[in-house]
């Protein structure tokens, strides 16, 4: 399983690739309000609020890094799909998930670092160097993403069925390895649910309401505002996964992460039913 996530992670981030076109790229820059208003809520916001939850809840030492783990690490394949089928603003959430795959190389090791040093321990206690973490990140999720852009680029056709084929792929992988991880930590698991389960649930409300309101107050559309919630609330469960299990060979921190990758789909379906209510069209550029 030491391999298995690394190259799970890298198959996603391949996947999305697929997924990019240029137009995504000159989105950024074309109409950054909405961009910036999204990054802020996932680097900033969601990690405040992760971090002020679990200390409130006086989580131990390894579930609350476990936690801001997970809050580390936001988007994803997974939450364009979601997004595209709430009647999201697709252009947005691919833009965010491309963005935030580039600033979470140097993110994440930072996010983590200052948590540790906030609970009383040091960087080194933990084996989580800021530039050897980096450099393994941008190894697992830029690359990959610049492979699969390249390979769309060359083979727009073959790219288009690579795309819808291993994005099933990948989420039935990602499911057998919360159910793997499930069975390997079951004790530590089912002793944590009473202590993890309110926080994680207690997480996304806040984070869910605080993005749509700041959507609001932003003047940002419906189907904006639906991105917005959904790209703050789903985040990248394979990426903390390997954060956890791979890069700092901890599987105990990924507890907080299995409990969120199942509840974070709350949101999303709530958004699911009102989008397909409202009979709103997805947008598809700005």
């Amino acid at each position: 399983m030491s391999t298995f996530l690394p190259m799970l992670m890298a198959l996603m981030m391949f996947t999305m690739g697929l997924s990019l076109v240029k137009q995504d790229l000159t989105r950024i820059v074309q109409a950054p309000k909405p961009i910036i208003i999204g990054l802020l809520c996932q680097l900033t916001l969601l990690p405040v609020i992760g971090f002020f939850v679990a200390s409130s809840f006086q989580l131990e030492p390894h579930l609350l890094i476990g936690f801001m783990i997970l809050c580390a690490c936001p988007g994803g394949i997974m939450s364009n799909y979601i997004s595209f089928t709430a009647k999201g603003d697709m252009a947005l959430s691919i833009s965010l998930t491309l963005v935030s795959s580039i600033v979470c190389v140097f993110s994440i090791p930072v996010i983590i670092n200052l948590t540790q040093a906030a609970i009383g321990s040091t960087p080194d206690q933990i084996k989580l160097p800021l530039l050897d973490t980096m450099s393994t990140i941008a190894w697992l999720t830029l690359v990959p993403i610049a492979v699969g852009m390249l390979v769309k680029h060359r083979f727009p056709q073959l790219g288009k069925k690579l795309c819808e084929r291993l994005t099933t792929v990948c989420s039935l992988l990602l499911i057998s390895y919360v159910l793997y991880l499930w069975y390997l930590q079951y004790d530590a698991i089912t002793s944590a649910f009473s202590t993890v389960g309110l926080p994680v649930l207690l997480l996304i409300l806040l984070t869910s309401s605080a993005a749509w309101a700041i959507g609001l107050f932003s003047r940002l559309g419906y189907s904006q505002r639906v991105t917005l919630v959904i790209e703050t609330s789903i985040q990248n469960s394979a990426l903390a996964f390997t954060v956890s299990a791979v890069i700092m060979n901890a599987p105990q921190y990924a507890i907080p992460t299995v409990f969120y990758t199942v509840a974070m789909f709350i949101p999303a379906i709530i958004l699911i039913v009102a989008g397909r209510r409202k009979g709103i069209a997805t947008p598809i550029s700005d």
